[in-house]
């Protein structure tokens, strides 16, 4: 995203708003609104079938269905749905960072400049999210959250 100057304003001076380079002039600007909208299709889309139950091969839904197909043996995490995945992947993915995926869209396609803090930020809760989950994949959970821990006597 980049915008062109507006040129000085009466006293010399650039403060006068920047104008907004048109997407077709950016063509590098179309990958980034092509990802940006399939990463929001498939948090939509794919990440609420873990928010609302297991994804299980006789599910009424056809996207858990599809999930089980596709992920089956490769995460077992996934195929648990513990209430961990049900609200990072199912709530936060889904709903959260599939509406700002939406937002960046429309700001690269507008070109809009005030989205560059505010994607830091959201990059830096992918990060954070995906490290987390990754780490309760490859580690498991901590003893205190198995509901199969074995419980000390009082």
């Amino acid at each position: 995203m980049t915008t062109s100057p507006a040129g000085p304003d009466h006293t010399g001076r650039h403060d006068a708003p920047s104008l907004s380079i048109p997407l077709r002039e950016r063509r590098y600007d179309w990958f980034f609104v092509v990802a940006f909208t399939t990463f929001a299709c498939t948090s939509l889309v794919i990440d609420t079938a873990n928010m609302v139950g297991r994804p299980n091969p006789h599910s009424h839904n056809p996207v858990a269905r599809l999930l089980y197909a596709q992920i089956g043996g490769a995460d077992p995490l996934m195929m648990a749905n513990p209430r961990f995945v049900q609200l990072s992947v199912g709530f936060v993915s889904a709903l959260l960072f599939g509406g700002f995926y939406l937002v960046l869209s429309y700001t690269f396609i507008r070109g809009r400049e005030w989205i560059r803090l505010p994607a830091i930020f959201g990059a830096g809760m992918v990060v954070r999210a995906t490290g987390l989950y990754l780490t309760v994949l490859l580690l498991g959970d901590a003893p205190l959250f198995c509901p199969s821990y074995p419980q000390p006597e009082a």
